[in-house]
């Protein structure tokens, strides 16, 4: 560790100054034909230094993207750090609202450093900024950017299955499923048959992400097929087409 009773000079890409002494508050000391005023910055790689010696950091830059995910899948933060001295290494921490925490460690690719940190598939809905650093080390100064993450409704898999065909005396039955992840979809689904310019709808609740619609009395003919889920809090509305059936 950095010895109190010593200072230590930082000079920085701007040529400001600081001094340092471990254990005391940080102070910024002039030094004739150099500006001073730099923030106090220290790593690991500071604290290998004699006491005296004369440390050089080379800026860098951050860069911070996260593409947009449905919920339920894990949303990935990819931080590239740039410096005109080489190139950073280190890690990358992504901070952000509702307990986001996490590290990646930064891996060279081409002539910059790149990290690509996984985050919880738990994150709720909606837009998240989170704060991604890089607290630099072995003598590249630290930097920090923002990301903006956005998590949006799942689309659930809907099938429909028409188990008795309905005829122009008698009624049908068609069974309905809305697949989704660990939470079971819920809400309403709508049948729709139609022929030319005849249309009947069917609007049935969700029971454990299924349904049975109960399909009414048909004129002869050949009727199409779908349905549309209204979709939930967390699951997209989604529409599916089902195999035409006849009506005798």
């Amino acid at each position: 560790d950095l010895r109190a009773d010593k200072l230590y000079t930082l000079i920085r890409p701007d040529l400001s100054v600081t001094l340092l002494r471990q254990g005391l508050p940080e102070e910024n000391e002039n030094v004739p034909g150099l500006p001073s005023g730099a923030e106090c910055y220290v790593d690991e790689f500071i604290k290998t230094m004699l006491p005296g010696s004369l440390i050089a950091f080379g800026a860098t830059t951050l860069q911070a993207a996260a593409p947009a995910v449905e919920w339920g899948n894990k949303p990935v933060v990819t931080a590239t750090v740039t410096s005109a001295d080489g190139v950073p290494t280190g890690s990358v921490t992504v901070t952000g609202p509702n307990g986001i925490k996490a590290e990646g460690t930064l891996a060279q690719v081409g002539s910059s450093a790149q990290a690509v940190i996984s985050l919880p598939a738990t994150l709720p809905m909606g837009t998240h900024t989170l704060t991604v650093t890089y607290p630099g080390l072995g003598g590249y100064a630290g930097a920090t950017n923002t990301a903006s993450l956005t998590v949006t409704k799942r689309t659930p898999a809907l099938s429909v299955k028409v188990t008795k065909k309905p005829r122009p005396k008698k009624t049908g039955k068609a069974t309905l499923t809305v697949t989704g992840l660990t939470s079971k979809p819920s809400g309403k689904v709508t049948v729709t048959l139609k022929k030319g310019t005849q249309t009947k709808t069917v609007t049935v609740s969700l029971k454990s992400a299924k349904a049975t619609a109960k399909l009414p009395k048909l004129p002869k003919g050949d009727w199409t097929v779908s349905a549309h889920y209204k979709g939930d809090t967390r699951y997209a509305a989604v529409t599916v087409a089902a195999p035409a059936i006849r009506s005798k």
